[in-house]
């Protein structure tokens, strides 16, 4: 028997895999297996840039299952034989929400509500960031904490200038440093540029 590879219809739309395409191309693919780490590859676009580099469109079972909430949809870059960086979309216990990693790991993801989350899969804030954050320069109307903060240090400052200090623990601690308290500080180097602080023993001080 034989069967039709491609279809053009009196639309002039094209379907591959489908003899009733519903678009100028649609291209149909192989059924997703329902085991963990099964995948389907749709489609495929290759160049040489000196590799040979592809962008790939799969389907992506991320967990045991037969609908889409175990599954996602992925577009990920693979240069030769190593995959390089991709973006999901559902899977992963992230439904209606766009995922971004790099091989095989997330790095990065926007939930269902909006959130998203920097090495972390469960975003509890607008932003949640699990890690170490860093910028050269920040500007803003105000910030407005409603929640609760919970961390070894917080420090807002320029780079060797001005900046607070708010302190919990032994993390990061410098000489003369007491535990629990704020400093307002020209120089974050040392105590000497220390110009008022709270702490747990006074109400506060300026210039001790």
């Amino acid at each position: 028997a034989t069967s039709t590879a491609i279809t053009i219809d009196a639309s002039e739309n094209v379907g591959i895999g489908t003899g009733s395409p519903s678009a100028k191309l649609e291209l149909v693919g192989a059924d997703l297996g329902g085991t963990i780490g099964d995948d389907t590859n749709l489609l495929t676009l290759r160049h040489s840039n000196g590799n040979v580099s592809y962008l790939e469109f799969t389907g992506e079972r991320t967990a045991t299952g037969g609908d889409w909430t175990s599954a996602g949809t992925r577009i990920q870059q693979k240069i030769d034989v190593s995959y390089m960086g991709y973006i999901q979309f559902n899977g992963d216990g992230n439904d209606h929400g766009i995922s971004f990693g790099n091989n095989n790991t997330e790095r990065m993801r926007i939930d269902s509500a909006g959130d998203v989350g920097i090495g972390t899969t469960t975003p509890a804030a607008k932003l949640d960031v699990n890690g170490t954050l860093a910028c050269d320069g920040f500007t803003s109307t105000g910030i407005d904490v409603t929640g609760s903060v919970t961390c070894d240090g917080l420090v807002v400052a320029q780079s060797s200038g001005a900046n607070i200090l708010l302190e919990s623990t032994t993390t990061g601690a410098t000489t003369g440093d007491i535990f629990g308290e704020i400093e307002f500080k020209t120089n974050d180097s040392n105590s000497a540029g220390i110009k008022g602080k709270i702490d747990s023993y006074s109400e506060g001080g300026v210039g001790n």
